[in-house]
């Protein structure tokens, strides 16, 4: 007898991290970038009401990276 399979979460779409804690308080670039990337790919997928926020946060996080960058150089 077979059982229908339910998705786990590592199935089908990526589960989201948590929500963005405060962007300065990201310290490692790869830390930073991660979370670039969930918003980079939240902003592809938004709906129109929701770009502006988005593209604020992407834009945010994209500043914050160049400042952390040149810091730990």
């Amino acid at each position: 007898m077979r059982r229908a399979k339910t998705p786990r979460p590592s199935e089908g779409r990526p589960q989201l991290p948590e929500p963005l804690p405060s962007v300065a308080s990201l310290e490692g670039l790869e830390e930073i970038t991660v979370w670039l990337g969930t918003f980079r790919e939240r902003l592809r997928i938004a709906h129109a009401k929701d770009r502006k926020t988005l593209e604020a946060t992407v834009k945010e996080l994209e500043a914050h990276y160049r400042r952390r960058r040149a810091e730990l150089s």
